[in-house]
């Protein structure tokens, strides 16, 4: 846990001198964060993890779209998190956005789009299931 919140400390600081070039990794950071956070069943923390990397990919997508992929993956990490808080209903509106990025994203990963509606799936179930990258 110690090296993940190193991680993020450093990407931190990087963004501050230079947010255009360091806030990707801290998003991937955050995400990385999230699925530690998750697998030691500290759903709070996750779950703040997960917001910060949507918030951070939401603004990065807007600006260059070739990030929007990445939004998604945020977005399943966040669907699993409320999922395993007790809030079905968001996991599923966080899920069914990440789905609609995949649709629209263009195929040439069609793994991706696998990936979200076997998870959309499983959410409806109330199942639990891995974290995105």
């Amino acid at each position: 846990m110690a090296a993940i919140e190193e991680a993020v400390a450093i990407r931190r600081r990087q963004v501050e001198t230079s947010p255009d070039a360091f806030l990707p990794g801290l998003a991937l950071t955050l995400n990385n964060q999230t699925a530690i956070l998750g697998a030691l069943k500290r759903w709070d923390e996750a779950l703040a993890a997960a917001e910060e990397a949507v918030a951070i990919r939401r603004d990065l997508a807007r600006d260059n779209p070739d990030t929007i992929p990445c939004l998604a993956q945020s977005l399943n990490n966040l669907s699993r998190c409320l999922n395993e808080m007790g809030r079905p209903e968001q996991a599923l509106a966080a899920n069914d956005e990440a789905v609609a990025i995949r649709r629209d994203s263009p195929l040439d990963r069609p793994e991706g789009i696998y990936s979200s509606l076997k998870e959309r799936g499983r959410v409806k179930g109330g199942a639990s299931w891995g974290f995105a990258g």
